[in-house]
């Protein structure tokens, strides 16, 4: 009769180890799939258009010193000054820059899901800094 017990509890145990296995697999954070042309949590990503559409540029650096010679994804459009929305998706601030190598005026992104006042992780449109954008970085220069 004991040994009946046992042999209940250790199936219990099992079922419920492997259960809890694939809730933790089930959450596990999917690969970034940078320059995909879809914005993911972990990347930072600029649009050409207002309100997040339009051609996308997506990149899960922290640092991008100099859009000049990148393209929009699956475009021959070069993204340098031609940015009018953008989106912070990463776990640090983000600055995006005026100019090459991090330099003029600043956009602050907040980390991703954060903001304060008028402050965001994400812009609609850019206000002064519509196509204007040439650079970021998570730090106050390049």
């Amino acid at each position: 009769m004991e040994t009946k017990s046992i042999v209940r509890a250790v199936k219990r145990a099992g079922i419920v180890a492997f259960g809890a296995a694939m809730v933790t697999a089930g959450l596990a954070a999917p690969a970034l799939a940078d320059r995909d042309g879809v914005w993911h949590t972990g990347e930072f990503a600029v649009w050409q258009d207002s309100g997040f559409s339009g051609r996308i540029y997506d990149r899960a650096l922290s640092q991008e010193g100099n859009y000049g010679p990148l393209y929009f994804v699956n475009s021959n459009v070069h993204v340098g000054d031609q940015a009018s929305s953008t989106a912070n998706g990463r776990t640090v601030r983000i600055y995006a820059y005026e100019h090459s190598w991090c330099g003029g005026a600043s956009v602050t992104h907040l980390p991703y899901g954060q903001s304060s006042g008028s402050v965001g992780y994400a812009y609609t449109t850019l206000g002064w800094a519509n196509d204007r954008l040439s650079s970021h970085s998570s730090a106050t220069s390049c």
